[in-house]
């Protein structure tokens, strides 16, 4: 990592697991963490976990039950993070604070259901900076010390609105693949 970048925010699925019915960390992630000297690295994660809104905007509008089961819960999606951090943890010896939105976004472009707490705060889901503008407060950091590290264009928005750094996942895990 370059001089100076002390903090690293990773989005989950598709960046650390293969996808959103994963808990296990890629093999070349896992390398990297096993390699990296922790102590002097603080690590976060932040993800758009849209499928639990969707399930209970499903549910708030009659849908089928069946058709929504391959949707996570707030539990299920909460206790899959959970044991993806705890992977994380057990190498790093770090605690890892968990930024996560259940804001789903329709075809539209719309944002389906509930409002007022940041879990479900637009802004909170990225491209919003939400999640990365607390990281950075909880840190007590500014922008240039950090980077995000992603697989999608807008984990790549989301950096660049926080002002901070941004790796694609493909990029920053190159050399443990």
């Amino acid at each position: 990592m370059e001089v100076g970048i002390k903090h690293v925010l990773f989005d989950v699925d598709g960046t650390l697991v293969r996808d959103f019915n994963s808990d296990q960390l890629m093999p070349h992630v896992q390398k990297y963490f096993e390699q990296l000297e922790c102590a002097d690295y603080s690590f976060a994660l932040a993800t758009n976990q849209g499928g639990v809104g969707y399930r209970l905007w499903g549910e708030s509008k009659g849908i089928d039950g069946r058709s929504l089961k391959k949707y996570p819960t707030v539990n299920q999606a909460y206790n899959r993070l959970m044991e993806i951090r705890g992977q994380i943890s057990s190498i790093t010896k770090n605690p890892i604070p968990i930024y996560v939105s259940y804001q789903y976004k329709d075809e539209r472009g719309e944002f389906l259901l509930p409002c007022g707490v940041s879990e479900w705060d637009w802004n909170w889901r990225k491209p919003g900076t939400g999640m990365l503008t607390r990281a950075l407060f909880n840190w007590g950091v500014s922008p240039q010390f950090v980077r995000m590290v992603g697989d999608s264009v807008s984990d790549e928005l989301c950096a660049v609105g926080a002002g901070v750094n941004f790796s694609w996942a493909s990029e920053f895990f190159h050399g443990y693949f």
